[in-house]
Order: structure tokens, then C-alpha cells, then sequence
């Protein structure tokens, strides 16, 4: 497949080149312009170096590199050939043709070696104590194997792009496109499977890394003096040519006394098997979008509707979207303009089934159902507008406010049919001003309050003490999955208010000399969650700027810049343990 796709990148490079230098040679005068270059270059590579060196060949030689230019001009109608060639992992060809001013054509090849660096695992030696004091070891641990030593792992991406556009000779209000992009990667890439009690076993394994995806773009634009029009298609397929990893799972065991049977067994989904992992689905979407423009009272209207749906080949999942803005910008005066905009959104994502093994089937204490149906975060609607109102005093300031309004449903969070709602109310001022040409300058503060940030119900966090467990009646002992009783808190990094400014300066005394001075600021929190008090999220950053330039002569420019990042935030802080 690799091969088919580079011959044909070569064949339609040569074709645009053989085609467009003929069309050239009609016109008259014609010119012809090229470069040839030719290089070496040498890399030093010692001691670990796939992440130092991660867009690096790897190879420690010295290797030849070709780079060319040609291109030829006569009339309405040109060509360009570019090329670079490094490696078969890093080579650059573009090919772009004119030709009557009515058609346009430019396809490119890039490829790129991306190396990937090695998790090694040596963080995960976790083990159980039975004391405080960490001295005294008990059974629960975590442990780890890498099937293949070092391995290194990385892979080549090629990437094929061709665009269309053509203007028919009687339509000259009609445009017509077509575009293609193909990425393929090819390599080895590391695979971490858990096996047990989610986080038991840990294994490292190397797997072929060969996947394509290929993307089709149709358009059709037309353009009137006060109406215009355009449509486009999209089409995209993701595939992967090599099938899922088999591992052997272990036989389930008590880590420190070996001891196995139906007790261990029947707390897991696998054991003593063959398991197929790390599949890789194929992966189809389809996009329609329409976007129109139009002169009504005297105003720019502004409209656009689409539709996108995404399916999985493998499991027939599904997510589709609909969305659809209108905008409308009218000049009342010389000084006062309106501008109005509406957003709308509606997706919908499948569900999933989660299909689990009764837990301790056959054993005392067991035969929990823990199956259930995963609903998307994502199912819901969205709606977004907002207005705003420019005014020019005079002719060095100009002045903005604007007002506006989100609303974000969730369909099923954080349960099946909840319909969870969140809403935000923003309020916007900006100016300008311009007290001459050596002079400018901006500010603009936003508001932002929002009722009902989107939270993780999820509750990760566990309070000590909580909560007491009840020790199950047939067996007389706690289980894991009896903490998610345990778990409390609400946790988000969303604001419920926000501010924001942005100041900038301009400053040009002279011809020769410039300088621009800028500063940001934020400051975001949320004090409404539910849980302990220091669930409490607050934010504060700001970003000082400057930078010059002096241009002492036509041949020289000097410049430079100095920014400062400072930003500070407050958050929960969360350790996974064997407890839950």
C-alpha cells in the first residue's frame, strides 16, 4: 500500500510538471528559474536520546541531502517544483501549476520520523504494609514485566496532499475545489496492559504501528454582488492494518502466597488465557457544511448550518452533530455599528454497553450483576449569543460593549436522563485609542459568571473516616467496590466567576524605532462545590510583555522581547491506592 501511494505521488508530480512546462512554452516570453543543493549532514547520537532526539533518524552517519527549485512563468499560466530529500523517513515535495488563471493545482508529499521515547515501568514497585510505620510488609502490590528489553519504538508518517480549485470560463461567480489528504504511519509503538485488580500486573510489549487515515473534501463557492454561497463535503476513514495484540494473561494468584483457585478466579474477567488487546477500531465521518451571506436592511447576514456524523466500524457506535449561527452586522451612523450572533448545537453520541463477569460468581458473598450502559457526556445542546454595540467618540477612540449568554445540556449526566444545565452570563468592554500615528492603544476587561459549572460526579476523592462499611452477611468482609460509598466531593477546574483584562500599547517615535508593552490578567473561582472546604477552585495569572525593534539602517533590524508567566491555581490532590 506504502509503495502504491508514493508512486502515485511521483507520477502526479512529474504529470504537473511535464503538463505546466508545455502550457509555459505556449506563452510568450516564457522564463525558467532553478537551484540545485547538495549537502551532509552529520548527527551525534550517545546515551538515551529517543525523546532528546525525537524527530531524529536515529542513525549516527553522515547523510547526503538534495534540495531543488524549479519553476517557469509565461502569461496566466506557471508551475513550481520544490524538493528536499534527507532520508526515505524525511523528504518535502511540492508541486503547484496555474494555468489560464482559471485552474489551480498543488499536490505535496512530507514524510517525518517521530521517535518515541521508552516508559520503562521502574515506578511502578508499590507494595501493601500493614503498619504505619511501612516496615511490615502485606500481600497487595504492583508489579511489572517488559516483554521486549530494549525495544525502541517510533514511526515514519507520510503525509500525501492534493488541492483543485477551477473557475469555469463562462462562470466566472462559480468556484469549484476538490482537496485530498492521506497520513500514514508505519513503526512500532509500546503497549501497557493491567492485568488484576485494575492495577496489579503491568506489562510492556512492542506492537506494528500501521495505520492510515485518508480525507476528501468536495466544494462548490458562488459570489454575486450581494449574495454569496459555498458548500462543502468532507469524507475521512481512519484504518489500521494491524490487528489487536495477543498477551497471556496470568492465572489468578495471591501475590505473595501463589495461592489460586475458584477464589481468585472468580474476581476477574480473564485468567489463564490468551486475551486479545489494544484493538484498534476503523473509524469513518461525514461533514456537510453550507455557509451563505447577504445584504438585508442595509446589514451583512452572515449564516451557516452543518452536520457531521462519526461511526465506529468495529461497534457501530455513533456520534452526530448538528449545529447551525447566524450573524448580523449593521452601521447605524458613521460612529455606531450593531453586531448580533447565534450559535446552536445539538449532538448525540451512542451509549455503550459495558458487559462484566458476575463478580465472585459461584463463591459466598458474590454473584454481583455489575453490567451497565456508559452514557456520553457528550449527548446534549448548546446555544450561545451575543450582542454588541460599537461606537466611535471621534476619530482616535473607539469603543465596545457587548452582553452575552451560554447554555450547555448534558442529555444523561450525571445520570440517564438528568439533563444537567449549564448557563453563563457574560459582559464585555473594550477601547481604543489612537491620540496619533506614533501612539496606540487597547483595553479590554470580560466578565464571565456561571451558574452550575460542569463537575465530575465521579467523586474521587475519599474522606477518612467518612463513612462506616457494612461487612457483607455471607462472607462477613468489606469489598472494594463497596468505597464508592465512601467517595464525596464534586470536583471541577471551571469558574463560576471570572476576570479577565488585556492591556497593549503601541508606541513608533520614530521610523527607526518601535516597542509594544502588553499585560494580562486573570482571575477565576469557584467556592459553590459540595464536599470538604478545600474543594474550593481559584486561579490567578497575569503576563506582563514587552518587546522593541531598532532599525538603524535598511539592512539592519535589531529587536527583542521579555515576557514574565505567573500563574498560580489550587486544586484537590489525589493518590491512587489499593483501597480504592
Amino acid at each position: 500500500m506504502m509503495r502504491r501511494t508514493l508512486s502515485r505521488v511521483w507520477l502526479t508530480l512529474v504529470l504537473v510538471v511535464v503538463a505546466s512546462s508545455s502550457l509555459v512554452a505556449q506563452d510568450s516570453p516564457a522564463t525558467y528559474h532553478w537551484s540545485l543543493w547538495l549537502g551532509s549532514r552529520y548527527t551525534g547520537l550517545d546515551n538515551y536520546t529517543q525523546k532528546v532526539g525525537e524527530y531524529n533518524r536515529g542513525e549516527k552517519e553522515a547523510m547526503p541531502e538534495v534540495g531543488f527549485t524549479l519553476n517557469g512563468a509565461g502569461g496566466y499560466n506557471s508551475f513550481d517544483l520544490q524538493g528536499h530529500f534527507y532520508n526515505p523517513d524525511e523528504a518535502d515535495f511540492l508541486a503547484r501549476a496555474r494555468v489560464d488563471d482559471r485552474l489551480k493545482f498543488s499536490a505535496r508529499y512530507r514524510s517525518v520520523a517521530h521517535r518515541q521515547g521508552t516508559d520503562l515501568l521502574e515506578n511502578l514497585l508499590v507494595r501493601e504494609s500493614t503498619n504505619r510505620e511501612g516496615t511490615t510488609p502485606g500481600g497487595k502490590m504492583i508489579t511489572h514485566e517488559d516483554l521486549d528489553p530494549g525495544a525502541e519504538y517510533g514511526y515514519t508518517r507520510h503525509q500525501v496532499e492534493s488541492n483543485l480549485e477551477y473557475t469555469p470560463r463562462r462562470a466566472d461567480w462559480l468556484k469549484l475545489s476538490a482537496a485530498h489528504r492521506s497520513i500514514i504511519d508505519k513503526g512500532d509503538e509500546q503497549l501497557l496492559t493491567a492485568m488484576h485488580c485494575s492495577s496489579c500486573h503491568i506489562s510492556s510489549m512492542s506492537v506494528e504501528r500501521d495505520q492510515a487515515s485518508h480525507a476528501v473534501a468536495l466544494g462548490a463557492a458562488a459570489e454575486k454582488e450581494n449574495f454569496a454561497v459555498d458548500y462543502k463535503f468532507d469524507y475521512r476513514t481512519f484504518s489500521s492494518g494491524t490487528g489487536p495484540a495477543e498477551i497471556a494473561y496470568d492465572s489468578a494468584s495471591h501475590p505473595t502466597t501463589g495461592l489460586s483457585g475458584d477464589e481468585f478466579a472468580s474476581r476477574v474477567n480473564y485468567e489463564g488465557e490468551d486475551v486479545l488487546v489494544a484493538l484498534i477500531p476503523d473509524v469513518k465521518k461525514m461533514a456537510h457544511q453550507l455557509n451563505g451571506r447577504v445584504t438585508v436592511w442595509d446589514g451583512t447576514l452572515l449564516g451557516r448550518a452543518s452536520t457531521m456524523t462519526a461511526e465506529n466500524d468495529y461497534s457501530g457506535l455513533k456520534t452526530t452533530v448538528y449545529s447551525g449561527a447566524v450573524k448580523y452586522s449593521k452601521r447605524l451612523s458613521p460612529r455606531v455599528a450593531v453586531h448580533a450572533l447565534a450559535t446552536g448545537r445539538e449532538r448525540e453520541s451512542d451509549e455503550t454497553p459495558i458487559d462484566l463477569l458476575p463478580w465472585r460468581e459461584g463463591r459466598a458473598g458474590g454473584g454481583q450483576d455489575f453490567d451497565y450502559i456508559r452514557y456520553s457526556t457528550l449527548t446534549g445542546r448548546a446555544v450561545e449569543s451575543e450582542a454588541e454595540l460599537t461606537f466611535r467618540p471621534n476619530a482616535k477612540t473607539d469603543l465596545g460593549f457587548l452582553v452575552g449568554y451560554e447554555a450547555e445540556q448534558h442529555e444523561d449526566y450525571p445520570s440517564y436522563g438528568a439533563k444537567e444545565t449549564m448557563n453563563r452570563y457574560v459582559g464585555q468592554f473594550k477601547a481604543g485609542h489612537r491620540p496619533s500615528r506614533q501612539v496606540n492603544a487597547r483595553l479590554k476587561y470580560r466578565l464571565e459568571l456561571t451558574d452550575n459549572s460542569f463537575t465530575n460526579y465521579n467523586r474521587l476523592l475519599e474522606e477518612n473516616g467518612h463513612l462506616t462499611l457494612e461487612q457483607n452477611s455471607a462472607t462477613g468482609l468489606a469489598y472494594y467496590y463497596q468505597r464508592e460509598a465512601l467517595r464525596t466531593g464534586d470536583i471541577t477546574t471551571q469558574p463560576t466567576m471570572g476576570h479577565y483584562v488585556d492591556i497593549g500599547l503601541n508606541l513608533r517615535p520614530s521610523p527607526k524605532f518601535s516597542a509594544q508593552f502588553t499585560a494580562k490578567a486573570t482571575m477565576e473561582k469557584n467556592d459553590e462545590l459540595a464536599g470538604l472546604d478545600n474543594f474550593e477552585y481559584e486561579r490567578t495569572a497575569y503576563q506582563p510583555a514587552v518587546s522593541v525593534g531598532f532599525t538603524p539602517q535598511p539592512e539592519w533590524n535589531i529587536f527583542g522581547s521579555f515576557s514574565y508567566l505567573f500563574d498560580e491555581a489550587n486544586g484537590p490532590v489525589t493518590v491512587a491506592m489499593m483501597d480504592g
